[in-house]
């Protein structure tokens, strides 16, 4: 009887710590001073946008900043942008003659649930406001930029 309750107090603190380290990792997300705590941020693209040039693809923030992107190598229809932004910036995306005024971010978290970050936790964006309409990311670092924003 003694094993059983010793190894289910051993199992209700281990619990304890995991929900307390959750906690303390959702905390430090939402009051970073930066976008998914400074991480990469993708911008995937409606497929309307399929013959876009990079010539065509404009970043900037508030501030005026230029930001540089990377394309990803699987499709045009993916990018990211790797320097940190701040929460309280506007980002401006120019894609052809559509202009993109993203603002309000807020920071959420996750544990990752597969691939090579499985288990680890990772901050990412809750939501955001997209020319004037909130948007649900569900904490992932990624925006989706559809045609008809």
């Amino acid at each position: 009887m003694k094993r059983i309750l010793s190894a289910l107090s051993m199992i209700m603190i281990v619990f304890f710590i995991f929900k307390a380290n959750d906690y303390r990792n959702r905390n430090k997300c939402s009051s970073s001073e930066y976008v998914a705590n400074g991480e990469r941020v993708w911008i995937r693209l409606n497929p309307h946008f399929k013959n876009l040039s990079l010539k065509e693809i404009k970043i900037k923030t508030s501030n005026n900043k230029e930001y540089n992107y990377k394309i990803d190598t699987i499709s045009n229809l993916n990018f990211y942008i790797d320097s940190k932004i701040l929460v309280e910036d506007t980002l401006t995306i120019l894609l052809k003659d559509k202009i993109y005024k993203i603002y309000d971010f807020k920071n959420g978290g996750q544990i990752s649930k597969a691939g090579q970050d499985k288990g680890n936790f990772h901050c990412g964006i809750l939501n955001a406001t997209i020319n004037g309409k909130v948007y649900n990311s569900y904490g992932y670092n990624e925006i989706f930029l559809g045609k008809d924003f």
